[in-house]
C-alpha cells in the first residue's frame, strides 16, 4: 500500500462516515495540504493508474472541498 493510501486511510478513519465528511474546516484543510502534496510528488512520475485508483478507492476526495 502506497504512503499516499495510508495517510487517506487514515484521515477516511477518523473524518468519513456513511460516504459523508464529518470534519471542521481546518481538518479539511490539512488533508488538502496532504492531497496537495502528494499531487506534487505524482506529477513527477508515471501516476495516472494510481491516481485512478485512489480516486476510486476515497471517493469522498471529490467533496473535500465543499461543505464546513
Amino acid at each position: 500500500m502506497s504512503h499516499a493510501t495510508e495517510a487517506l486511510a487514515s484521515w477516511e478513519a477518523l473524518h468519513v462516515r456513511s460516504g459523508r465528511i464529518r470534519a471542521t474546516p481546518d481538518q479539511r484543510r490539512q488533508v488538502r495540504a496532504v492531497m496537495a502534496s502528494y499531487a506534487g510528488h505524482f506529477r513527477h512520475a508515471n501516476s495516472y493508474r494510481l491516481k485512478r485508483r485512489i480516486a476510486a478507492r476515497f471517493p469522498w476526495i471529490k467533496d473535500i472541498n465543499h461543505g464546513n
